[in-house]
């Protein structure tokens, strides 16, 4: 199996795959530059490789809840007063 590392190689593979030079392929290339665009969007959404996952940690405060830029619900109020974080981590 090839690995394209450019864009026109993963066009190339495409097509010689489905039997290209062999085969005519009558495909207009915005076509192939659409599926193209399609397939890399559902990798990065959907495979676990082309994701980075980060947490970021935020104090919630007293003006988070009354301009309800966060939306906390009270599950959410109950976990923030039995874990406490430090700098170092958990307390």
């Amino acid at each position: 199996m090839a690995n394209p590392s450019t864009r026109q190689g993963l066009i190339d593979y495409c097509l010689r795959e489905l039997g290209d030079p062999v085969i005519e392929i009558n495909v207009d290339p915005d076509q192939l530059e659409d599926r193209v665009d399609e397939a890399l969007q559902y990798y990065q959404e959907f495979h676990s490789d082309a994701t980075l996952r980060t947490y970021l940690k935020h104090q919630i405060t007293a003006d988070d809840v009354t301009n309800e830029y966060i939306p906390i619900s009270s599950n959410i109020i109950f976990v923030s007063d039995c874990v406490r974080f430090s700098d170092q981590g958990l307390l």
